[in-house]
């Protein structure tokens, strides 16, 4: 299965980088000045790319949603450990959420809320973006360091 589904998406990335290559020669063989002047072949050769990038997205989208659940199909123990780094994951966003404050003190804050660029749930949601960031990275270092000791333990 994963030998055909490696060769299916080889097929994918080569049409869609031969394409892009056709694409840029066309460009290069009709010059800057020519694309800049004439909207038609504007609309001719970048809307492919645009088509292109669009079923790159897609293609990607369903693979996100596809793969996962073949995998807790084909492997339930698994699974539950990704429920379980989810979870973990979802409490993070929560503690950040609940940690974090909409408080628009400083004065380049206040004149980005003066001036219409910032407002307090917006300031909340960087304020919970940065207390998360701070979490996993805090995590990531306990890790490490877990890591590092169990090793010396070990030997």
């Amino acid at each position: 299965m994963e030998k055909v589904v490696h060769n299916v998406f080889r097929v994918i990335t080569t049409i869609l980088m031969a394409l892009a290559v056709l694409l840029v020669a066309i460009i290069w063989a009709k010059g800057d000045t020519v694309m800049a002047n004439d909207p038609n072949l504007q609309d001719k050769i970048l809307n492919p790319f645009s088509w292109m990038t669009y079923i790159a997205i897609g293609i990607a989208l369903v693979l996100v949603f596809v793969f996962p659940i073949y995998q807790i199909i084909d492997n339930p123990r698994n699974a539950m450990r990704a429920v379980l780094a989810i979870g973990l994951l979802v409490a993070i966003g929560l503690i950040s959420w609940l940690m974090a404050s909409d408080s628009l003190e400083g004065e380049v804050l206040q004149l980005a809320y003066n001036n219409g660029d910032i407002t307090p749930t917006s300031a909340r949601v960087v304020s919970a973006a940065l207390i998360g960031t701070y979490i996993l990275g805090g995590l990531a270092l306990l890790t490490v360091l877990f890591s590092a000791v169990a090793s010396i333990f070990k030997k």
